[in-house]
C-alpha cells in the first residue's frame, strides 16, 4: 500500500513559555522532485490568538512541541532494550498512561521525552478549531 506523499508541509515549532505565551517558529517547505525548498520562514511570539492568526491554514503541519511541560531524560541504553522497563526505572512515580512518550536512540543513549496527554490534546484541539491540520507530532 502506498503512503501519502506530501509536496508541501508547514513545519511548526511551538515552544510553550510561562504566562500562556508561545514562541512559534515555522517554515513552509516545498518538495520539488528530489529537493526541498524553503519558501517562507517566520517567528512569532505572543498569546494563542496572535500565533494562531499568523499560521497559514492551507498546509499540512508537522508539529514539534518544546518548552514548558516537556520533560526530557537521557538514559544509558541500547536499541534492543525494553522501553517499558526503562521508563518505569526512570520515572518510578509516573503513570505512563497519562503521558505521550517519545523515544530517541543514539550512541548508547536513550532520550525519553514526555508531555501530559491532557496538555497535548488541548493544544491539538486549539489547532484543529483554528482550521489547522496536524499530520505529525514530535
Amino acid at each position: 500500500m502506498a503512503g501519502l506523499v506530501l509536496h508541501t508541509v508547514l513545519g511548526v515549532e511551538l515552544r510553550l513559555l510561562p504566562d500562556h505565551q508561545i514562541d512559534c517558529r515555522f517554515a513552509l517547505v516545498l518538495r520539488q522532485k528530489e529537493q526541498l525548498d524553503i519558501q517562507k520562514v517566520q517567528q512569532i511570539e505572543g498569546n494563542w490568538v496572535e500565533v494562531l492568526q499568523a499560521l497559514p491554514k492551507t498546509y499540512p503541519i508537522a508539529l514539534w512541541l518544546s518548552g514548558k511541560g516537556l520533560l526530557n531524560k537521557n538514559l544509558p541504553s541500547s536499541e534492543d532494550a525494553d522501553l517499558e522497563v526503562l521508563f518505569a526505572q526512570a520515572f518510578a512515580s509516573v503513570k505512563q498512561d497519562d503521558f505521550y512518550v517519545q523515544y530517541g536512540f543514539g550512541a548508547g543513549q536513550l532520550l525519553v521525552s514526555l508531555m501530559r496527554k491532557q496538555m497535548v490534546d488541548e493544544l491539538l484541539d486549539k489547532l484543529l478549531r483554528a482550521g489547522l491540520s496536524v499530520y505529525g507530532l514530535a
